[in-house]
């Protein structure tokens, strides 16, 4: 038989209302209910701590902080599932991706989540079966997330279609990546499209759909890193040490299409 959570709010409600039949003061009522919030934070103390870098994570912005208390609470039992979903991305930003796959999976078991959080922890899941290295898996949860979501949006096809290209499946990537171009394509529509073409050898061509990536999106580094390696392959470090320059300083993590280790070494090796 499946247990019963305590439904601590309701209990606080009731407790408001026997307070009041009881004539308690209202300094006696706030006095009670303090305690009692004591009294929860006791008895789920490791999920208030999960809760508590959830809250410095999202609210306070400081990731360090909150990374610390997601692991002293989660590795002793802490369990909730927008914290959880936010515990495995900063685990993967810092590449701890094992560990965070270990955390998304645990977040499929959950009866509890949102039907938004659900579809969000599925991405995500998928993400870190990629950085895992199992791309194949990822493919097939993105696959099957196709299949249970009519309306998705152009980051969804834009990141299908890159899985399939890190499977070296050029033409099924090619199909998805027109899905992500429903309106006018994005610097990831067209940094795709150069992914396939660097992979296949045509480097006029990748390096011409890496600066189209740019100017649909500044902010990317993808595009920056490979024209860096093209630049390094035509013999030209100045110029490459200016793009793995420009990378390094935009700050790469674990979420990165790029890893952060592969542009330390390219910006020791030129900008250093």
């Amino acid at each position: 038989m499946k247990k019963t959570k305590p439904n601590f709010f309701l209990i606080w409600i009731l407790g408001l209302m026997f307070c009041a039949m009881a004539q308690i003061p209202l300094w006696g009522i706030m006095l009670l209910s303090v305690g009692y919030g004591v009294l929860i934070l006791l008895l789920r103390f490791h999920q208030s701590m999960l809760w508590l870098a959830y809250l410095i994570h999202g609210v306070r912005n400081q990731p360090e902080k909150a990374l610390k208390l997601y692991d002293y609470a989660y590795a002793r039992g802490g369990s909730a599932g927008a914290p959880m979903i936010a515990y495995a991305m900063l685990l993967m930003e810092r590449c701890r991706y094992d560990e965070a796959l270990q955390v998304l999976r645990e977040v499929q078991k959950r009866s509890d989540l949102k039907p938004a959080m659900r579809f969000l922890s599925r991405q995500d899941l998928a993400l870190a079966y990629e950085k895992t290295g199992n791309v194949i898996q990822a493919i097939d949860e993105m696959e099957k997330i196709r299949q249970d979501y009519d309306c998705l949006g152009s980051d969804f096809y834009a990141t299908l279609a890159y899985f399939y290209i890190q499977a070296d499946e050029y033409g099924k990537a090619e199909e998805v990546n027109e899905l992500s171009a429903t309106e006018e394509p994005g610097g990831a529509y067209y940094d795709n499209l150069a992914l396939i073409a660097y992979r296949q050898g045509d480097l006029a061509k990748a390096e011409e759909l890496f600066q189209k990536a740019l100017e649909a999106d500044g902010t990317m580094l993808s595009p920056r890193y490979h024209l860096g390696l093209l630049a390094e392959n035509r013999g030209e470090p100045d110029r490459a040490g200016e793009w793995f320059r420009a990378v390094h300083e935009a700050g790469v993590t674990g979420l990165s299409t790029v890893s952060p280790e592969a542009v330390e070494e390219k910006y020791r090796k030129y900008c250093v």
